[in-house]
């Protein structure tokens, strides 16, 4: 594995890159007094996303869905954000800018980041196989700085929490202990409840043909999904769930598939809406293709079956922020697993790796902010990932003839 880290390979270029990318940019918050922050990030809103949830536990209503349509996380989620409100009960204010300023808003949410980082290292260390030392910590701090996650500590969003469970779930999964196999599927099933995204890793175990495992993942997200409704308004709550997520699920922002066939779309004259709805069914397209391409090639490249499913989360669904693109550290890990197991590589080896480290410290030029250079970058790897998944098929067949 030490020859992985000479020079001239793809994991050597990877590093490379991306330690380059990490000087750029405490460089450019240096140079500017930190100006260059406003392209780092979507606004500096001061956690809203942590904040806005807490605040609506002190505005008295029947259930938290009755606040507003923002109010849509499934309420396995307002679990957590209920013991923060406890916590944070001395402030008692419905301003969310008054809660995260507070001497006890900005200690918490230090904690809450604190914890986040030194979880997501210790979940990090178990997915990656990179020998322990400063290589393999050095590369995990790089990951851990990059703007994905500066986005996601921004905003303070539950996808955070929901990226660690992920990270820990996969080694799990892949491991011959039942015991274990069976806690990462509950993992798994934890994150779907929070975030419903990551319920995308039923194929995970469909496509393995694990069919009493896909079915457990059902069942215990199904549970951690409705039970928590009992403290949340029963019925009624989640009707109120229902017509919030339906509300904020309509729109699209402009990272996502729908949300850019939308930009496209206006300027070829057509409305914002007519554009969102073709974005919608190519979305639609995509996500066919994805799980074609699960079920056929599964167990011939984890990370790139990982890099698919994960891209379910971050283009597919229209309303995906940009902060959800730290889900991508998964593949990220995986791919680099899958290099420390050769000792060949070929040319998109090297494209890869050039892709990956662009995802997570592609440098905007002229003023722009980064989120159009990682996107880019995103959606050129899911590319080359599509052409891949299509050799394999090709050449699965014509080992079958």
């Amino acid at each position: 594995m030490e020859s992985q880290h000479k020079k001239g390979t793809p994991l050597h270029w990877l590093r490379t890159l991306m330690a380059a990318g990490f000087v750029l940019e405490i460089g450019s918050l240096l140079a500017t007094r930190g100006a260059f922050l406003n392209r780092m990030v979507y606004e500096l809103g001061r956690f809203p996303d942590f904040f806005n949830h807490v605040r609506r536990f002190y505005l008295g209503l029947p259930t938290i869905y009755m606040a507003d349509q923002d109010a849509c996380f499934p309420p396995l989620a307002y679990c957590f954000y209920y013991l923060i409100s406890r916590i944070l009960s001395q402030d008692q204010s419905t301003d969310m800018a008054v809660l995260a300023t507070s001497g006890y808003g900005m200690l918490v949410i230090a904690v809450v980041t604190a914890g986040f980082a030194v979880l997501f290292v210790f979940a990090a260390q178990r997915l990656c196989r990179m020998q322990p030392g400063w290589r393999k910590n050095s590369f995990l701090l790089l990951v851990l700085l990059s703007y994905p996650f500066w986005m996601a500590v921004e905003r303070g969003n539950m996808a955070c929490g929901v990226l660690l469970l992920i990270l820990a779930a996969i080694p799990l999964s892949e491991s011959k202990s039942p015991a274990k196999q069976e806690a990462g599927l509950f993992l798994f099933a934890i994150a779907a409840a929070l975030k419903l995204y990551p319920a995308i890793f039923f194929l995970y175990y469909a496509a393995k043909k694990r069919w009493r495992e896909a079915f457990r993942f059902v069942l215990y997200s199904l549970l951690l999904f409705v039970v928590p409704f009992v403290f949340f308004g029963g019925i009624e709550g989640f009707r109120y769930f229902w017509k919030n997520i339906t509300a904020v699920g309509g729109g699209a922002t402009g990272v996502t598939i729908a949300g850019i066939v939308g930009m496209v779309g206006e300027k070829l004259g057509l409305s914002l809406q007519l554009g969102h709805q073709v974005g919608k069914i190519i979305a639609l397209a995509y996500a066919a293709l994805v799980v074609w391409f699960v079920f056929r090639n599964i167990g011939k490249c984890l990370w790139q079956t990982m890099a698919l499913l994960v891209s379910m989360m971050i283009i597919f669904v229209p309303a995906s922020g940009s902060y959800c693109l730290l889900y991508f550290s998964v593949p990220l890990f995986l791919f680099v697993n899958d290099l420390l197991g050769r000792t060949f590589w070929g040319r998109r080896d090297y494209l890869y790796a050039v892709l990956f480290a662009l995802v997570f410290y592609g440098y905007p030029v002229a003023g722009a902010s980064v989120t159009p250079l990682l996107y880019g970058a995103l959606y050129l790897l899911l590319g080359c990932i599509l052409l891949d998944q299509f050799r394999l098929l090709k050449s699965a067949g014509r080992l079958a003839s």
